[in-house]
């Protein structure tokens, strides 16, 4: 049996609903990058290693006789799942507005929300809601201030642009995806040239609000562009998520803006919960103005 062959009879054992028709829809990707397979293959390593942490209590194995890449498979299936489960608590509760992924490529956690969102049939509530996705998707600096970014950055931006424009790749694996690729937009190049200010004034002038903002920028010059867009495009009863939320830098800037949401919109926050505790989702609302204040004896 063929790499292929064994992936998909895997799938349609671990996750039929999911994982088959995954592996099948990709087969334009697949003969175009060869590599998806590969990962594929690597994500039912990881559910599997995952199941078996497990006994019948549902208590923690030992792991004490484990080998070092299944401990590997499950920090990474942990981690992904964590963030899947972030995109069904965002869409159980959802209220309206447009999705916006701040660092989305591959794509993983976009194409979460965009199922989660179907599941809750949100689609048939709020059937014009769009979904963004920035990111490079390969493409590499073309301007000094690029290239300064990237040499002040050298190892992370090397992940991302080693293997050249994959912009193409992206949007195949969107449409095997299958779910409201006519109202996804995948934009491409660096934050500082994609988040204009013509780019806001356009999308407020339409009416238009986030009602989840999802930032995965890995790097905090990139923190530091999106959560400066972002004042003013936020609707009550929306999300923020940041996936490095419990670095300093990070949690500096997320101080600034949630002061700057108080003040300048009238908005707070309130902490949702944690993605493998190197994330966190929090919900922003209105301040109530008209409750009686507490009275402490």
């Amino acid at each position: 049996m063929g790499l292929q062959d064994r992936i998909l009879d895997a799938a349609s054992r671990v996750s039929p609903h999911r994982l088959a028709r995954d592996v099948a829809g990709q087969s334009q990707v697949i003969a175009e990058h060869g590599r998806v397979l590969e990962l594929l293959e690597g994500r039912l390593k990881a559910a599997e290693a995952y199941g078996r942490l497990f006994n019948h209590h549902g208590s923690l194995i030992s792991s004490a006789h484990t080998s070092p890449a299944f401990r590997n498979d499950v920090r990474h299936y942990y981690a992904m799942r964590e963030r899947s489960e972030i995109a069904l608590t965002i869409a159980q509760i959802w209220r309206g507005g447009d999705y916006w992924e701040f660092g989305a490529s591959p794509l993983n956690t976009f194409c979460n929300i965009l199922t989660a969102f179907h599941i809750n049939e949100f689609h048939g509530v709020y059937p014009d809601t769009r979904f963004y996705a920035f990111d490079l998707f390969g493409k590499g600096a073309s301007s000094e201030e690029q290239e300064e970014l990237v040499e002040a950055n050298p190892d992370y931006f090397a992940t991302y642009i080693a293997r050249g424009d994959e912009l193409h790749l992206h949007q195949a694996h969107l449409e095997n995806h299958g779910l409201f690729v006519d109202q996804c937009e995948l934009v491409q190049g660096f934050f500082q040239d994609t988040l204009t200010k013509e780019r806001k004034e356009a999308y407020l002038a339409e009416g238009r609000k986030i009602g989840c903002a999802f930032l995965d920028c890995n790097i905090m010059p990139s923190y530091k562009t999106v959560f400066e867009f972002i004042d003013g495009m936020l609707q009550p009863f929306s999300f923020i998520y940041m996936d490095e939320f419990y670095w300093p830098q990070t949690y500096l800037y997320w101080e600034q803006f949630k002061e700057r949401l108080r003040e300048e919109h009238g908005l707070g926050v309130a902490y949702l919960r944690n993605a493998a505790s190197f994330g966190a989702l929090f919900s922003v609302h209105p301040l109530a103005t008209d409750a009686p204040p507490l009275s402490f004896s």
